[in-house]
């Protein structure tokens, strides 16, 4: 059975370990880790996030939303900050300042990916990996140790 903490977090009630969960339209997303803390995303490739994109883009990140596709950029570092934020415990961060995706490249399959979420000095680093999925677009991380 899946319950959520205090802080909103899913978790497999009697079994040790990790999990995140997303969905968007028909799909759903989940990973599970027995070690590591996870987090996933998924969205509908979209244009929507261009126009959101100030309200969670760090002025050192701008330059990531001009690979390649800049919607697909701009929705890789969506994805990728809306996961690194299900791997902190708690829900405190600012998108903008607490949590930050590293330069990455760009194509049109799968590519790994770095992050880190950093409040009150204390810094997570994390890995993971975005995939296009036909018209859909998976970002997962798991908390590096």
């Amino acid at each position: 059975m899946i319950l959520k903490s205090e802080f909103n977090k899913p978790y497999v009630k009697g079994k040790k370990g990790y999990i995140s969960i997303s969905h968007t339209k028909d799909l759903i997303a989940i990973i599970y880790s027995k070690k590591n803390s996870v987090g996933i995303d998924i969205e509908l490739i979209s244009d929507r996030v261009l126009k959101i994109a100030h309200k969670f883009t760090h002025k050192e990140e701008e330059k990531l939303r001009s690979k390649g596709d800049s919607k697909i950029s701009t929705l890789i570092l969506w994805c990728a900050k809306e996961a690194m934020y299900k791997i902190f415990e708690k829900r405190t961060l600012s998108f903008t300042e607490n949590i930050r995706l590293l330069d990455f490249e760009y194509n049109e399959k799968t590519q790994e990916l770095y992050g880190w979420i950093n409040k009150s000095g204390d810094q997570i680093n994390c890995k993971g990996a975005y995939m296009i999925l036909n018209k859909f677009l998976l970002v997962y991380f798991v908390k590096d140790q």
